[in-house]
């Protein structure tokens, strides 16, 4: 099974960002309509749907989707009518239309492990991209989110409304430096009602491009940098920030 299949139920309670103001200003400024790409359980492209905005969605794995359209499905008919998912490998999709804004959100782009991944993922969103359409993508700075290696971190219990379970999360990371991969391997003590433990295990490997990188490889695949940030307050990069945040503008 696919590994996002597996962590479905519990994504939404394990990622809870900040993001989504950031992302509507950027569409106040740009315009729809936008590209959610790896949109997973459909968190961001409510958010622009509700305020008006025509957004389109694609996953790989099937049950992130199964969520994302329990959540529209739970909207009012105008919302709905706004927001089209489908199922998608982001290296090679064919949407048929094309948007003013395009995303790489919640560190989707990291799953490019290769540079052959990360330039055909790169060539098809521009493919889908209006002339001067812009592509924001955001990953995680890995100089602040560096760990001590196999040390196991206890996020602690927490319920799960959708499931009705409650969930006792650990994770464990180890960065591979030499190909700046890091492997993450989430533990999930799921309470039963029975009060029986069943265990599942998430591993994700999640590969890391520095801000000199990510501008070259951008160029190399038809993208003009336009601004880089370090965390969702449009702050500068530094060592201490979260985030690396790329605003790229197609290359005619």
């Amino acid at each position: 099974m696919f590994t996002y299949d597996i962590y479905a139920p519990w994504y939404d309670l394990q990622n809870d960002m900040d993001d989504a103001e950031f992302y509507l200003e950027a569409l106040k400024e740009f315009g729809g309509p936008v590209l959610d790409a790896g949109c997973g359980t459909g968190r961001l492209l409510l958010n622009f749907a509700r305020e008006g905005y025509e957004t389109a969605g694609f996953d790989v794995s099937q049950e992130m989707l199964n969520r994302a359209r329990e959540k529209v499905q739970k909207e009012a008919p105008e919302i709905q009518a706004k927001i089209a998912l489908s199922y998608a490998d982001m290296r090679e999709f064919h949407l048929n239309r094309k948007f003013n804004l395009a995303l790489f959100g919640c560190n989707t782009f990291q799953h490019l492990l290769t540079n052959q991944d990360q330039d055909q993922a790169l060539q098809c969103m521009r493919q889908h991209l209006t002339d001067n359409g812009r592509l924001i993508l955001q990953t995680t700075n890995v100089r602040f989110h560096e760990h001590e290696p196999d040390v196991l971190y206890h996020r602690g219990r927490e319920f799960n409304a959708d499931t009705g379970q409650w969930v006792d999360a650990s994770y464990v990371y180890h960065y591979h430096q030499h190909v700046q991969i890091q492997q993450f391997t989430l533990l999930l003590d799921i309470l039963g009602e029975d009060d029986r433990i069943q265990r599942k295990q998430v591993v994700l490997n999640l590969r890391f491009t520095y801000p000199p990188e990510l501008e070259r490889i951008l160029a190399m695949n038809g993208f003009i940098l336009e601004a880089l940030y370090g965390d969702f307050q449009r702050g500068p990069v530094t060592r201490e920030s979260p985030w690396i945040i790329a605003q790229a503008r197609k290359r005619p």
